[in-house]
């Protein structure tokens, strides 16, 4: 009888922490169009003050350096929340080969049996940072994950 109320009570425990998550990204994702919605005002404004200076003057550049900067510092918000939401659901997301979902305490799937087998994150080893929003990326990568600017390759002689 006890085997069952610990199991009941890690089931509940389980549900219990799945609601907290499925709480937070609530919020996360609630941040995230809140930011999206400024972002998009932000691009609407400088697309619109862009053409009426070039279309005055070609050479008016630091003028929109200002609502730049604005639009950096949200893509690295919204990056930086699409991470949080990764996080978070991660351990909830996490299935075994047979389709159940199982957390990373678990050593065997409840549904077939199998071993449950954890794969570890990537660790960068060798990085580049972005001269725009300082977002480290693979050196591999042609364009930052965060803002999406380009790299620019040097060739070495």
């Amino acid at each position: 009888m006890a085997d069952i109320q610990a199991k009941v009570g890690e089931g509940f425990s389980k549900f219990q922490n799945n609601l907290e998550v499925s709480k937070q990204v609530q919020q996360l994702k609630k941040k995230q169009q809140v930011l999206t919605q400024t972002k998009a005002e932000q691009l609407i404004k400088l697309g619109e003050a862009c053409y009426r200076d070039i279309r005055r003057s070609p050479d008016v550049v630091e003028e929109y350096q200002e609502m730049t900067e604005i639009l950096i510092e949200a893509d690295q918000e919204l990056y930086e929340l699409g991470l949080k939401m990764e996080e978070l659901q991660a351990d909830v997301e996490t299935k075994c080969s047979c389709g159940a979902p199982v957390s990373s305490s678990d050593k065997f799937c409840g549904s077939c049996g199998a071993k449950v087998e954890i794969i570890e994150k990537d660790v960068l080893t060798e990085v580049k940072s972005c001269e725009t929003c300082s977002t480290e990326n693979k050196t591999e990568n042609d364009y930052c994950i965060c803002c999406g600017q380009h790299f620019v390759k040097v060739i070495s002689a």
